[in-house]
């Protein structure tokens, strides 16, 4: 099915909270230029196309560098879930302990 959810904010990490409360087991994500922070209850999986600059982009924090034949790519991706929902490999930055967890207090929430 196609499902919409609503982040009353832009904080990144609340964003992922909100994704893991839908239910979703597992994230890819294409961050840009360097690697965002993961969540510790939803494995996240962070992917980039190969260039020059990947290499010394976030120091090989990444997941997968995508190279090569793009007819590929999808196999890769598949390969690469398929394997941390099965417990065989687990994020980088999960291993790192770069990961955050924030519940948003929505819009009209305030903190004392």
């Amino acid at each position: 099915g196609f499902h919409i959810m609503a982040t009353p904010s832009a904080h990144w990490v609340e964003t992922l909270t909100g994704l893991g409360a839908t239910g979703v087991e597992i994230l890819l994500a294409y961050p840009g230029e360097r690697t965002a922070q993961g969540h510790p209850l939803v494995p996240m999986l962070q992917v980039t196309p190969a260039s020059p600059a990947a290499a010394s982009r976030a120091a090989g924090a990444f997941d997968l560098v995508l190279d090569g034949d793009p007819d590929r790519w999808a196999g890769e991706l598949l390969r690469t879930l398929a394997a941390v929902a099965a417990g065989e490999q687990t994020p980088k930055l999960f291993q790192r302990g770069d990961v955050d967890f924030q519940m948003t207090r929505g819009l009209l929430g305030v903190t004392v």
